[in-house]
C-alpha cells in the first residue's frame, strides 16, 4: 500500500481510520464503536501538540465529507463539532 515507505500521520490516519469511520458510519448497531472512536478524536482535540490537532482534521474529518460528518455529530465531542462545522462551511 505504501510501497515500503513508512507512512506519516496523516497517511496512516487518512488511509485507515477514515474508511474506518466511513464503514461504522453506514453499519447498523456501531453506535459504541462510534462513541469511541470520536472520543479519541476528541483527544486528539486536546493535544497540545499542532500536528496532532492537524492531523484530526486535514486528514481524517475532511476526508469524510460534509454528508457523513453530518451523520456523525450525534458522536462527537465539543472541540469535534466545532471543527467539523467549520469543514462543512467551507
Amino acid at each position: 500500500m505504501w510501497d515500503g515507505d513508512e507512512p506519516g500521520p496523516h497517511i496512516l490516519y487518512g488511509d485507515l481510520l477514515t474508511p474506518y469511520l466511513v464503514t461504522l458510519l453506514n453499519a447498523a448497531g456501531s453506535e459504541m464503536p462510534l462513541l469511541r472512536a470520536f472520543d479519541f478524536l476528541e483527544q486528539m482535540a486536546r493535544s497540545e501538540d499542532q500536528a496532532i490537532r492537524d492531523v484530526r482534521g486535514a486528514s481524517v474529518l475532511e476526508g469524510m465529507g460534509p454528508e457523513l460528518l453530518e451523520r456523525a455529530e450525534d458522536y462527537m465531542g465539543i472541540r469535534t463539532k466545532e471543527l467539523a462545522r467549520g469543514i462543512k462551511g467551507a
